[in-house]
């Protein structure tokens, strides 16, 4: 599944991405037990606040914005590829998104995080440059696809992420989703430090 603003063969120079995971990023994830999950209903696809403006603002940077998300609850039967469908309509008439990339498989995937290949299509897709990218997620799958693909990897830092993504190395890590286009700034212009970039 995916959909695009624009037309691919009218991009004639490779663009920076920023691609973005979905729960956690963009829609708040759901707990179910001690488990994180995702939205299997209306009443729980919540989009989290601060997650347009700053779509937007990194738009405004020149970043193509592509969603990258893992939705193998449709494989697994708990969650209808229909309705994730018409989760995505939405989520892309609320936040103005760019591209969308989905793997809905279970299990070893190509595309499924923390293979990189959403990313690699996507970048096919529409001509990315890939060293010049970054990916913002809440989880260590995220960061290992981001590094797979050759994209700079951005954590955004929650209370169930922090261990499992304390050893990953050369982190760039937010506290919050205002945080990120100042971030871009910075590592795109030269100009000013992360404080929170681990060595």
């Amino acid at each position: 599944l995916f959909c695009s603003r624009q037309n691919p063969d009218a991009l004639s120079d490779s663009r920076p991405a920023l691609f973005l995971d979905r729960d956690g990023i963009l829609l708040e994830v759901v707990r179910r037990g001690s488990t994180i999950s995702s939205a299997r209903t209306w009443e729980e696809f919540r989009i989290l606040a601060g997650a347009r403006e700053m779509v937007a603002q990194a738009r405004s940077l020149g970043f193509m914005v592509i969603l990258a998300t893992n939705q193998p609850d449709v494989s697994r039967g708990l969650l209808s590829a229909q309705l994730l469908e018409q989760f995505h309509r939405r989520l892309v008439q609320e936040i103005p998104l760019d591209g969308l990339e989905v793997c809905c498989e279970d299990g070893q995937h190509r595309r499924r995080k923390p293979n990189p290949g959403m990313l690699l299509d996507a970048a096919e897709r529409w001509n990315l440059d890939l060293s010049k990218s970054y990916f913002l997620g809440d989880r260590r799958t995220d960061l290992l696809a981001a590094r797979g693909a050759g994209v700079r990897p951005v954590l955004l830092l929650t209370e169930y992420n922090g261990e499992e993504c304390a050893d990953f190395p050369e982190l760039l890590t937010i506290a919050q989703l205002a945080d990120l286009p100042g971030l871009l700034r910075s590592v795109t212009v030269g100009e000013g430090h992360n404080p929170r970039k681990e060595t």
